[in-house]
């Protein structure tokens, strides 16, 4: 489950929001995708993630992302609303499909958003 929780912790940095220009709608569906997860999660660990992830937060951060990341946080959000619940006997194919998610926002890292 140590790979599952370094997934968690990557997700819990993307809070990607804020600022005059930016998407509120991208950040309402943010926050509640990652509401959904801390859901989806929680029958594969004993302690449900807490990411941490507000539309507010999204909000003032968002005006430091280009169109480009705002497009795939779009994508990420996407693919987290379509992940099943976990379910502990398949919880490694879960982790995959979570860091399948996580690798749409790779170029994120460094550009400030």
């Amino acid at each position: 489950m140590n790979r599952l929780s370094g997934l968690l912790f990557l997700l819990a940095l993307v809070g990607c929001g804020g600022g005059s220009g930016g998407d509120v709608s991208l950040c309402d569906n943010l926050a509640t995708a990652a509401s959904a997860f801390a859901q989806k999660a929680a029958p594969c660990m004993s302690t449900p993630p807490q990411l941490g992830m507000t539309a507010d937060g999204c909000r003032s951060e968002i005006g430091n992302c280009s169109s480009a990341d705002q497009q795939r946080i779009r994508d990420f959000t996407s693919c987290l609303t379509q992940l099943p619940d976990c379910a502990p006997a398949s919880a490694s194919s879960w982790a995959t499909s979570v860091q399948g998610c996580a690798n749409l926002l790779g170029p994120l890292a460094g550009s400030g958003c």
